[in-house]
């Protein structure tokens, strides 16, 4: 059991360095003795923190299968889901998360923010659609760079693309 303890600490310490393919075999070596949740989300986050973000959703649903009030878990899923688009989703996970919270924790704190960004999100996502708007204006071959104009929503992603078509 030391000998576990001091894996998942030097894992840990590796995926602190950015060094998540290494903390990942760890992790796997470890989950192949031991079936732990607290594995399972250390292993999710690595696999979030290198990129591979289907693989974290995975292991996060594994968790929450298993333990259907780990806030944790259901927070991080939010998260990915949020970033793969799926707002609609993120949102009943961050709801689900929020209901199994006491409202002091910190953990209740970010999930409210990541909410309130979500529902943002599916906000703005509702707007009518720039792109005739666009494509009138790119008729126009006159418009340079300097006039153009990009509009970013909440969650980063060009949202419309704004020309000034006056030289005022």
């Amino acid at each position: 059991m030391e000998e576990s303890l001091f894996s998942l600490l030097k894992a840990y310490k590796l995926q602190i360095k950015g060094q998540n393919c290494e903390a990942i075999e760890i992790y796997n070596t470890q989950l192949s003795k031991y079936s732990d949740n607290e594995i399972l989300l250390f292993r999710a986050i690595a696999y979030a923190d290198d990129g591979d973000i289907d693989k974290a959703e995975l292991d996060l649903n594994k968790i929450i299968e298993t333990d259907s009030n780990n806030a944790e878990a259901m927070a991080r899923l939010a998260g990915i889901q949020f970033r793969k688009g799926k707002f609609e989703e993120a949102k009943a996970t961050c709801e689900s998360a929020l209901f199994s919270l006491n409202s002091n924790s910190n953990l209740f704190t970010k999930l409210n923010l990541t909410l309130s960004k979500i529902k943002a999100e599916l906000s703005s996502s509702r707007l009518p659609s720039s792109n005739g708007i666009n494509s009138e204006i790119n008729k126009n071959n006159e418009i340079d760079e300097k006039s153009r104009k990009n509009i970013f929503n909440t969650s980063g992603k060009v949202s419309y693309t704004w020309y000034q078509t006056d030289n005022k």
